[in-house]
Protein backbone atom coordinates (compact mmCIF):
# COMPACT_ATOMS: atom_id res chain seq x y z
CA UNK A 1 0.00 0.00 0.00
CA UNK A 2 1.21 3.53 -0.78
CA UNK A 3 0.53 6.88 0.92
CA UNK A 4 -0.86 8.49 -2.22
CA UNK A 5 -2.99 10.98 -0.31
CA UNK A 6 -3.67 14.71 -0.28
CA UNK A 7 -2.40 17.21 2.28
CA UNK A 8 -5.78 17.28 4.06
CA UNK A 9 -5.92 13.49 4.15
CA UNK A 10 -2.41 13.46 5.60
CA UNK A 11 -3.48 15.89 8.35
CA UNK A 12 -6.46 13.65 9.13
CA UNK A 13 -4.15 10.63 9.35
CA UNK A 14 -1.79 12.51 11.64
CA UNK A 15 -4.65 13.45 13.97
CA UNK A 16 -5.64 9.81 13.98
CA UNK A 17 -2.15 8.84 15.12
CA UNK A 18 -2.34 11.48 17.86
CA UNK A 19 -5.77 10.22 19.01
CA UNK A 20 -4.34 6.70 19.27
CA UNK A 21 -1.40 8.14 21.24
CA UNK A 22 1.17 6.69 18.87
CA UNK A 23 4.76 7.52 19.73
CA UNK A 24 7.25 8.47 17.02
CA UNK A 25 8.51 4.96 16.45
CA UNK A 26 4.98 3.61 16.07
CA UNK A 27 4.24 6.27 13.44
CA UNK A 28 7.43 5.41 11.57
CA UNK A 29 6.60 1.70 11.73
CA UNK A 30 3.08 2.36 10.41
CA UNK A 31 4.40 4.37 7.47
CA UNK A 32 7.11 1.83 6.63
CA UNK A 33 4.58 -1.01 6.64
CA UNK A 34 2.29 0.90 4.28
CA UNK A 35 4.98 1.83 1.76
CA UNK A 36 6.83 -1.53 1.71
CA UNK A 37 8.86 -2.60 -0.20
CA UNK A 38 9.89 1.04 -0.58
CA UNK A 39 12.37 2.42 1.95
CA UNK A 40 11.38 5.15 4.39
CA UNK A 41 13.89 8.01 4.56
CA UNK A 42 13.67 10.25 7.63
CA UNK A 43 15.57 13.54 7.30
CA UNK A 44 15.33 15.61 10.46
CA UNK A 45 18.22 17.88 11.56
CA UNK A 46 16.79 18.06 15.09
CA UNK A 47 17.93 14.49 15.77
CA UNK A 48 21.58 15.41 15.39
CA UNK A 49 21.41 17.81 18.31
CA UNK A 50 19.97 15.31 20.77
CA UNK A 51 21.98 12.20 21.59
CA UNK A 52 19.03 10.59 23.34
CA UNK A 53 16.96 10.66 20.15
CA UNK A 54 19.75 9.10 18.08
CA UNK A 55 20.18 6.38 20.69
CA UNK A 56 16.43 5.77 20.90
CA UNK A 57 16.18 5.29 17.15
CA UNK A 58 19.08 2.87 17.17
CA UNK A 59 17.82 0.90 20.15
CA UNK A 60 14.17 0.64 19.12
CA UNK A 61 14.38 -0.22 15.43
CA UNK A 62 16.20 -2.89 13.48
CA UNK A 63 18.66 -2.64 10.61
CA UNK A 64 18.67 1.14 10.42
CA UNK A 65 21.07 2.72 7.98
CA UNK A 66 22.44 6.24 8.42
CA UNK A 67 23.56 8.73 5.78
CA UNK A 68 25.69 11.47 7.33
CA UNK A 69 25.83 14.55 5.10
CA UNK A 70 28.51 17.05 6.05
CA UNK A 71 29.51 20.36 4.54
CA UNK A 72 32.45 22.70 4.91
CA UNK A 73 31.71 24.69 8.09
CA UNK A 74 32.74 27.91 6.36
CA UNK A 75 29.81 27.48 3.96
CA UNK A 76 27.39 26.55 6.75
CA UNK A 77 28.42 29.44 9.00
CA UNK A 78 28.30 31.98 6.17
CA UNK A 79 24.81 30.82 5.16
CA UNK A 80 23.61 30.75 8.77
CA UNK A 81 24.70 34.34 9.39
CA UNK A 82 23.67 35.69 5.97
CA UNK A 83 20.15 34.28 6.36
CA UNK A 84 19.98 35.70 9.91
CA UNK A 85 18.85 32.47 11.57
CA UNK A 86 19.98 33.88 14.91
CA UNK A 87 17.16 36.45 14.68
CA UNK A 88 14.61 33.76 15.65
CA UNK A 89 15.67 34.52 19.23
CA UNK A 90 14.16 37.90 20.01
CA UNK A 91 15.25 38.07 23.63
CA UNK A 92 18.75 36.60 23.43
CA UNK A 93 21.76 38.48 22.06
CA UNK A 94 24.48 36.12 20.83
CA UNK A 95 27.25 36.77 18.33
CA UNK A 96 25.88 34.91 15.26
CA UNK A 97 29.31 33.71 14.13
CA UNK A 98 30.06 32.13 17.50
CA UNK A 99 26.55 30.69 17.68
CA UNK A 100 26.90 29.05 14.26
CA UNK A 101 30.31 27.67 15.21
CA UNK A 102 29.06 26.21 18.48
CA UNK A 103 25.99 24.60 16.92
CA UNK A 104 27.93 23.12 14.00
CA UNK A 105 30.46 21.56 16.36
CA UNK A 106 27.78 20.22 18.71
CA UNK A 107 25.88 18.60 15.84
CA UNK A 108 28.90 16.77 14.43
CA UNK A 109 30.27 15.80 17.84
CA UNK A 110 26.98 14.04 18.48
CA UNK A 111 26.85 12.43 15.05
CA UNK A 112 30.44 11.14 15.08
CA UNK A 113 30.21 9.80 18.62
CA UNK A 114 26.97 8.06 17.63
CA UNK A 115 28.20 6.36 14.45
CA UNK A 116 31.30 5.15 16.27
CA UNK A 117 28.95 2.73 18.08
CA UNK A 118 27.25 1.59 14.86
CA UNK A 119 28.57 -1.13 12.58
CA UNK A 120 30.46 0.42 9.67
CA UNK A 121 28.19 -1.39 7.20
CA UNK A 122 25.23 0.68 8.44
CA UNK A 123 26.44 4.21 7.91
CA UNK A 124 28.05 6.28 5.19
CA UNK A 125 29.55 9.77 5.40
CA UNK A 126 28.92 11.96 2.34
CA UNK A 127 30.52 15.32 1.71
CA UNK A 128 28.19 17.92 0.23
CA UNK A 129 31.05 19.19 -1.94
CA UNK A 130 31.53 15.72 -3.47
CA UNK A 131 27.80 15.40 -4.02
CA UNK A 132 27.48 18.61 -6.04
CA UNK A 133 30.74 18.19 -7.99
CA UNK A 134 30.25 14.48 -8.84
CA UNK A 135 26.57 13.70 -8.21
CA UNK A 136 26.48 10.55 -10.30
CA UNK A 137 29.41 8.94 -8.52
CA UNK A 138 28.16 9.85 -5.05
CA UNK A 139 24.53 8.86 -5.66
CA UNK A 140 25.66 5.50 -7.05
CA UNK A 141 27.60 4.91 -3.82
CA UNK A 142 24.53 5.82 -1.75
CA UNK A 143 22.32 3.51 -3.83
CA UNK A 144 24.79 0.65 -3.36
CA UNK A 145 24.85 1.38 0.37
CA UNK A 146 21.03 1.20 0.50
CA UNK A 147 20.87 -1.81 -1.83
CA UNK A 148 18.63 -0.01 -4.29
CA UNK A 149 18.97 0.47 -8.04
CA UNK A 150 20.46 3.66 -9.45
CA UNK A 151 18.33 5.80 -11.78
CA UNK A 152 19.35 8.91 -13.72
CA UNK A 153 16.34 10.77 -12.32
CA UNK A 154 18.11 10.84 -8.97
CA UNK A 155 20.71 13.30 -10.25
CA UNK A 156 18.19 15.30 -12.29
CA UNK A 157 15.49 15.96 -9.69
CA UNK A 158 14.48 19.29 -11.23
CA UNK A 159 13.59 17.93 -14.68
CA UNK A 160 10.04 16.88 -13.87
CA UNK A 161 9.80 18.01 -10.23
CA UNK A 162 8.73 14.44 -9.49
CA UNK A 163 11.17 14.11 -6.61
CA UNK A 164 10.58 17.49 -4.96
CA UNK A 165 6.82 17.68 -4.48
CA UNK A 166 5.30 18.57 -1.12
CA UNK A 167 6.24 21.05 1.58
CA UNK A 168 9.82 21.90 2.43
CA UNK A 169 12.44 24.48 1.50
CA UNK A 170 10.79 26.96 -0.88
CA UNK A 171 14.21 27.96 -2.24
CA UNK A 172 14.51 24.58 -3.93
CA UNK A 173 12.28 25.78 -6.76
CA UNK A 174 14.72 28.60 -7.53
CA UNK A 175 17.21 26.06 -8.91
CA UNK A 176 17.18 24.11 -12.14
CA UNK A 177 20.01 21.68 -11.52
CA UNK A 178 22.84 20.54 -9.25
CA UNK A 179 25.56 23.22 -9.46
CA UNK A 180 29.17 22.29 -8.73
CA UNK A 181 29.89 25.96 -7.93
CA UNK A 182 28.06 25.47 -4.64
CA UNK A 183 30.95 23.38 -3.33
CA UNK A 184 33.05 26.48 -2.54
CA UNK A 185 32.29 28.78 0.43
CA UNK A 186 31.03 32.19 -0.60
CA UNK A 187 33.66 34.89 -0.36
CA UNK A 188 32.65 37.79 1.85
CA UNK A 189 34.54 40.38 3.84
CA UNK A 190 33.81 38.45 7.04
CA UNK A 191 34.26 34.87 5.88
CA UNK A 192 38.00 34.96 6.57
CA UNK A 193 37.36 35.24 10.30
CA UNK A 194 34.45 33.02 11.26
CA UNK A 195 35.89 29.78 12.60
CA UNK A 196 36.78 28.90 16.18
CA UNK A 197 39.61 26.53 17.03
CA UNK A 198 37.10 23.89 18.12
CA UNK A 199 35.34 24.10 14.76
CA UNK A 200 38.67 23.83 12.95
CA UNK A 201 39.54 20.62 14.81
CA UNK A 202 36.14 19.06 14.07
CA UNK A 203 36.36 20.16 10.42
CA UNK A 204 39.72 18.42 10.05
CA UNK A 205 38.21 15.21 11.47
CA UNK A 206 35.71 15.35 8.61
CA UNK A 207 38.47 15.93 6.05
CA UNK A 208 38.34 19.71 5.69
CA UNK A 209 41.71 21.43 5.87
CA UNK A 210 40.88 24.98 6.90
CA UNK A 211 44.37 26.45 7.09
CA UNK A 212 44.38 29.92 8.61
CA UNK A 213 40.66 30.19 9.38
CA UNK A 214 40.72 30.73 13.15
CA UNK A 215 38.62 33.18 15.15
CA UNK A 216 39.32 32.29 18.74
CA UNK A 217 37.62 29.93 21.14
CA UNK A 218 34.76 31.80 22.77
CA UNK A 219 32.15 29.50 24.33
CA UNK A 220 28.45 30.07 23.71
CA UNK A 221 25.90 28.94 26.29
CA UNK A 222 23.16 27.18 24.34
CA UNK A 223 21.12 26.24 27.42
CA UNK A 224 19.24 29.57 27.34
CA UNK A 225 17.83 28.80 23.88
CA UNK A 226 14.30 27.39 23.92
CA UNK A 227 13.57 24.05 22.23
CA UNK A 228 11.36 25.79 19.66
CA UNK A 229 14.09 28.29 18.77
CA UNK A 230 16.67 25.50 18.65
CA UNK A 231 14.59 23.62 16.09
CA UNK A 232 14.53 26.73 13.90
CA UNK A 233 18.26 27.28 14.32
CA UNK A 234 19.03 23.69 13.36
CA UNK A 235 17.35 24.23 10.01
CA UNK A 236 20.23 26.59 9.25
CA UNK A 237 22.77 23.84 9.82
CA UNK A 238 21.76 21.86 6.71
Amino acid sequence: MDFNISYDEAKYKLNEFIAKKYDTLEVISEIQNRIAPKILIDKCPDYSYKKEILNKIENNAENNKYIVLCRNPLSVIESFVRNRFHKVMDEIEINPFYLANEMWVRVYQNILSFVEKVDKSRYIIVKYEDLVSSPGIVIKKICAFLNISYEEELINPYDKNSLIVGSGDNNIFQHDGIKSSFKEPKKTTEIENVMTKTTKVMAEKLGYNQGKYVLGNEQVDLSAISEEDMDRLLSGMI
